[in-house]
Formats: structure tokens, C-alpha cells, sequence
């Protein structure tokens, strides 16, 4: 069982207690048996979003046509110094209803480390070995990597960022996969579509500000990848001058501090 926040739990106890089955699941599952403090939580139930609101009533609407309900237990905690501001500590849950079996919610997050459910008085859920591929250090998908990535294009970059993120490595389905559908990538975005233009900007910071950035810029160049960033014709038209210069920021990238901007304009 993974080591829940309390205020989280107790809201998950609450929607148990009106007969709702509810999980944790997902991302803050996956950054727990990383070792790292959970402050985003999702919980998945069984309870419709009318059925939350009443249950607990201190949430608000967070996304109506998917039912969720968001769950603010964020409070402050004074400065112990004189002067110095005080900082924010607890959690955020975001609720949301779910139908069908828990194995089909799980294989739709379509990395296996992300793909895992507990609740203390239920069996922890892992049908794709996600707490295994977490000891080996390996992205797998839940399905078939090439389906995966036809299906939803921004999850190749996303994939990149949970290995950057961690120092994990892509495992060779996933890698094959990525170059064999990263033009469809490219489409969408040279098709101005804003929300995979949002979307793999995200993932391209996140991947330069992680703690393994370096890593993470090899695996986009080697993938294919990297032109989606740059634009297909830039990276055809690399010299040999601005291969090694690349190559030498991604040898040492990760020696510097992990601040986005700083590290984006390392890279370009």
C-alpha cells in the first residue's frame, strides 16, 4: 500500500463509505514508489460528480463534461525566521467518475508506471507490471507502443519526459515506435493545432528543465524527435559545427541549474 496523504485518504474513505468504489491512481501512485512527496493526487470513484459535490461539498467543479471535482487541502505554514514568507503544504486531489473495469482506466494511461491503483482496504491494482518496469527503469506502454502513439501523438514526448524525469530508458518497442510515427506529430503541430503546440511545448521544457535533461535531448535527436522542436528543415540542415556544438550541450546541460529558461537557451 502506498503512504497516502490524510486529507486525501479521508476524502477517499468518505466516497467509500457511500459505497463508492474509489482509487488512487496514476502519476501520484508512480511518484511514490519513485520515493518522491505526492502533492497531486487523482482519485478515481465510482460516484458521479453530483454524488461528490454532496459528499464532499468543499470541492469545486473542475472539468464538468469528465466529472471532475477538484479538492483544495493546500494550507499555509508559517516561516519560522522573521521576515521570511510562509510556504504552501498539502495536497490537491482531483476526483473523477469512472465506469467499467479498473484494468481498462488503467491500460487508457498508456504507460505501464503510470498504470497502477491502490486503496488501503482494496488489492493494489498493477495489470502491466508497472512497479516492476519502476525497479528495471524502463518506459513500456500498456498496449502496443505503435497504436499508442497513432492514437494520442503527444505521448512520445511524454515519454521522453518520464525518462529525462528520472533516468529511466525507453524500452525498444517504445523507441522503434517513436520513429516510425513521430511525423504524425509533426503534422499536427505544423497544422497549427494549438493544443499539441501547448502540449509538446510542456513536454519539451519539462524534458529541459528535468534532472536528466541530457538524456533526454539524446533520446529526441535519436528518435526522431527533435525535429518536431526544430522544425524538419533545421534539423536536416545541422553542419557538423552544430552537431558537436549540440552534442556538447547535452553532455553537460545537466551541470546546470534546472531552471527552464536558462536551460532552454543553452539548447538553442
Amino acid at each position: 500500500m502506498i503512504k497516502f496523504d490524510k486529507d486525501v485518504l479521508n476524502a477517499l474513505k468518505a466516497l467509500e463509505k457511500e459505497g463508492f468504489e474509489t482509487y488512487a491512481a496514476g502519476g501520484c501512485v508512480r511518484d511514490h514508489f519513485l520515493g518522491l512527496k505526492v502533492y497531486d493526487w487523482d482519485l478515481y470513484t465510482r460516484a458521479t460528480l453530483s454524488d461528490m459535490q454532496r459528499i464532499l461539498p468543499q470541492g469545486k467543479v473542475f472539468d464538468e463534461e469528465n466529472q471532475i471535482l477538484r479538492v483544495d487541502f493546500t494550507y499555509e505554514v508559517p516561516s519560522k525566521e522573521e521576515g521570511e514568507p510562509a510556504t504552501i503544504d498539502g495536497s490537491i486531489a482531483d476526483i473523477r467518475h469512472f465506469d467499467g473495469p479498473l484494468e481498462d482506466v488503467l491500460r487508457d494511461m498508456d504507460f505501464t508506471v503510470n498504470a497502477m491503483a491502490d486503496n488501503p482496504d482494496r488489492q493494489f491494482a498493477d495489470p502491466f507490471g508497472g512497479r516492476d518496469d519502476i525497479k528495471s527503469k524502463i518506459i513500456r506502454t500498456t498496449t502496443d507502443a505503435n497504436q499508442v502513439f497513432a492514437r494520442r501523438p503527444v505521448r512520445m514526448m511524454e515519454a521522453v519526459r518520464l525518462a529525462a524525469e528520472n533516468d529511466f530508458d525507453l524500452h525498444k518497442d517504445i523507441f522503434e515506435a517513436i520513429g516510425a510515427n513521430w511525423r504524425t506529430l509533426m503534422e499536427q503541430v505544423d497544422s497549427g493545432d494549438r493544443e499539441v503546440v501547448r502540449a509538446v511545448r510542456k513536454e519539451f521544457e519539462a524534458i529541459a528543465a528535468s534532472e536528466f535533461a541530457g538524456k533526454g535531448l539524446r533520446m529526441l535527436t535519436g528518435s526522431g524527435l527533435m525535429a518536431v522542436i526544430w522544425g524538419e528543415d533545421i534539423a536536416s540542415r545541422m553542419s557538423m559545427t552544430d552537431t558537436n556544438a549540440f552534442k556538447t550541450v547535452c553532455e553537460n546541460i545537466d551541470k546546470t541549474k534546472q531552471v527552464t529558461d536558462r536551460r532552454l537557451g543553452l539548447i538553442y
